[in-house]
């Protein structure tokens, strides 16, 4: 139960710093975009890599959300294959 609870602090403890990064990200680039902040190039990295580890985490939860999918799918095949053989056993003994 606690390990649960840990687990779940941790994603969303991940979730959030990636809506801040997020958050950091289209600020940045809204500004440079508007022509409020002048900076160097390497200062522009900010921008694009806070989007890029929001971009990456957010794909990472998608396969994982598709592995859990398909995790179901064969969970739910395997129920109904053996609720058939089931089926079929009560008929041969009624």
């Amino acid at each position: 139960m606690i390990r649960r609870l840990v687990q779940y602090a941790r994603n969303d403890f991940w979730d959030l710093l990636s809506w801040i990064a997020f958050a950091v990200g289209f600020t940045y680039i809204f500004l440079k975009v508007a022509g409020i902040l002048h900076s160097p190039f390497i200062s522009d990295l900010i921008g694009v890599g806070s989007v890029a580890f929001f971009f990456g985490k957010h794909a990472q939860k998608l396969d994982t959300m598709e592995k859990d999918v398909n995790k179901l799918k064969s969970d739910f095949n395997e129920m109904k294959e053996s609720f058939r053989e089931h089926e079929q056993s009560a008929r041969a003994h009624a």
